[in-house]
């Protein structure tokens, strides 16, 4: 039939553009928040940053300085700061603390009658030794 004009279906669709019918959705209106909701949000915001700089701070105090890891580094052999083992411990029992404190008492005044004795012995040679 008509060879120059196309069909009446295919003329009016060139003179529609195609991104005027993709219009897009129109999105629903944004939501008021409710305080307990925005509460909810600033907490999710903060918790992480607080413990962020919580871990921070920790790794700050903890971590080894440059002079720990010298110190460590001299040492890495034998421990050559170890105690020396102590007789002088607690006592297991009270029997035993009464009767250690008893020999040490006996001890001390044997010692302070050794010392009466040569203070005595020793008043004696200079009484002897110097004629009055």
């Amino acid at each position: 039939m008509n060879k120059g004009t196309p069909p009446p279906e295919t003329a009016a669709a060139p003179d529609v553009k195609p991104e005027a019918k993709k219009e897009p959705p129109k999105s629903a209106p944004k939501k008021e928040l409710t305080p307990a909701e925005m509460q909810k949000r600033k907490k999710m915001l903060i918790m992480p940053l607080f413990f962020l700089v919580f871990a921070a701070v920790m790794w700050l105090i903890f971590t080894p300085s440059g002079k720990d890891k010298e110190k460590e580094a001299q040492q890495a052999g034998l421990n050559v700061e170890l105690p020396m083992p102590k007789d002088d411990g607690l006592v297991s029992n009270k029997r035993d603390a009464y009767e250690r404190e008893a020999m040490q008492q006996k001890e001390r005044d044997r010692m302070r009658s050794l010392q009466d004795f040569s203070v005595q012995l020793s008043e004696a040679e200079v009484s002897t030794s110097i004629p009055m």
